[in-house]
C-alpha cells in the first residue's frame, strides 16, 4: 500500500492540462475528494492505472519527463522534508530509498552502489512488472534525481553514463537532450552512473534536530502503513517482495501478526481467500513478465517459483483458459476467463 503523495501531483499536472481528476483516476476506484484524505492508501494496481490513464489521455509516451521535472521536494510530503533537512547527499539518497515508495508512491526501487574511483550509481528497479509504465517510472526518477543536486548542495547531478534494460523508445532524444552522457539501451539493468556531486557533500540546509523529527515521522508512518489497510491488500505487498518465494498460509499469517483461522476470516470477509489471492497475484505477474520481450516462459516459471515449466504452464492455462504461446500470439486478449481456483 502507498500514501497518494504522487497521484496528488499527478491530477494536479493533468488538471493544468485541460483533463478532469475524473478523467484521470478512472477505473482505478480512487475517489478524487478524498485525495487529500492523510487515511487514504492506494495500492499498485491503482497507481498504475492512474499513469497508465495519463499517457492514454494525452498521449505521450515520454510524459515521465515533464512529471519528473514538474517535481519539487516539497511535493514528497514528510520524506521530502526529511531528505532537504539532512547532512549529505548520501544521506539524502538513502531515505529517498527508503521511503520513495511507501509514502510517496514511487513505482520503482532505487540501490545505491559505489565506485573506488569515487563516482556512484543509482540502479532503478521495477516494484512489480509493469511493462511500458516502467519506462515513465525511470523517466520521472531520472528527472528528479537530476534536480536534486542543484536544489541541495548547489550543483547539478552530472551522470557520467545511462544503462537501460528496455529497448530504446520511440522518443528516445528526449533521453540525449536530458542527459548529456553515453546511453545505452536494451542493457542487462537501469543504471545511472553519477560523477559528481560526492555523496559526502554537505548540505547547506543541515537541520539536525528537525531531520531526526522528520525520520521518526517517516518510520511511525511506514509502520502504520504496514499494518493497516485490507488484509488482501497487505498480503500482496508481502508476495511483492518475494513474488518467488509464496509462502505457505500459516507463515503469511504470521507475517501478519494473525493467527491462520483469522487470516482466513478477514481473507472471506473482503470475498476472498489465501489461494485465490495467490493465484491472482501469480496469474498477473506472469502476464506482466511474458509481455517482456525475449523473457522465456522457463524463466518465467522460475520468477514465479514453479519446480518446472509445466507446471507453470498448466497453472497459466488454468488462470486465462489460454495457453502461453496463445497468449503471446494475442497480446493477452482472450474471450473470457476463467475463474481463478479457489
Amino acid at each position: 500500500m502507498f500514501r497518494p503523495l504522487k497521484i496528488r501531483q499527478y491530477v494536479s499536472i493533468m488538471q493544468a492540462k485541460g483533463f478532469a481528476p475524473e478523467l484521470v483516476l478512472a477505473d482505478t476506484g480512487i475517489d478524487p475528494a478524498r485525495l487529500a484524505d492523510p487515511a487514504l492508501l492506494v495500492d499498485l494496481k491503482q497507481c498504475q492505472a492512474v499513469v497508465s490513464n495519463m499517457i492514454g489521455l494525452t498521449g505521450d509516451q515520454g510524459l515521465g519527463f515533464e512529471v519528473g521535472s514538474c517535481s519539487r521536494l516539497t511535493d514528497q510530503g514528510v520524506v521530502g522534508h526529511a531528505i532537504m533537512s539532512s547532512r549529505t547527499l548520501r544521506q539524502a539518497v538513502n531515505l529517498w530509498i527508503s521511503y520513495s515508495n511507501t509514502l510517496v508512491g514511487i513505482l520503482s526501487t532505487l540501490r545505491l552502489d559505489e565506485d573506488p574511483s569515487g563516482s556512484w550509481s543509482l540502479t532503478i528497479s521495477e516494484v512489480a512488472p509493469t511493462g511500458f509504465l516502467y519506462n515513465f517510472s525511470v523517466e520521472e526518477v531520472l528527472m528528479m534525481i537530476m534536480k536534486l543536486g542543484a536544489v541541495l548542495v548547489d550543483e547539478p547531478m552530472r551522470p557520467a553514463a545511462l544503462e537501460f534494460s528496455y529497448p530504446a523508445p520511440a522518443h528516445q532524444e528526449l533521453y540525449f537532450r536530458h542527459f548529456r552522457c553515453p546511453i545505452r539501451f536494451s542493457s542487462r539493468r537501469t543504471r545511472v552512473v553519477i560523477q559528481s556531486p560526492e555523496l559526502d557533500r554537505q548540505f547547506r540546509s543541515l537541520d539536525e534536530d528537525f531531520n531526526e523529527i522528520c525520520q521518526q515521522h517517516c518510520s511511525r508512518i511506514a509502520r502504520q502503513i504496514d499494518s493497516s489497510g485490507p488484509v488482501s491488500a497487505r498480503l500482496r505487498s508481502m508476495l511483492l517482495r518475494a513474488p518467488g518465494a509464496v509462502p505457505a498460509l500459516n507463515a503469511a499469517a504470521t507475517h501478519l501478526g494473525m493467527s491462520s483461522r483469522s487470516l482466513r476470516r478477514h481473507l472471506a470477509e473482503e470475498g476472498t481467500s489465501y489461494q485465490h489471492l495467490v493465484s491472482e497475484f501469480r496469474c498477473d505477474l506472469a502476464r506482466d513478465y511474458l509481455s517482456v520481450p525475449n523473457i522465456a516462459p522457463k524463466e518465467v516459471a522460475y520468477l514465479l517459483g514453479f519446480r518446472d515449466a509445466n507446471a507453470f504452464r498448466r497453472a497459466f492455462k488454468s488462470w486465462t483458459g489460454l495457453t502461453i504461446q496463445e497468449f503471446c500470439k494475442t497480446g493477452g486478449q482472450s474471450a473470457s476467463e476463467p475463474a481463478l481456483a479457489e
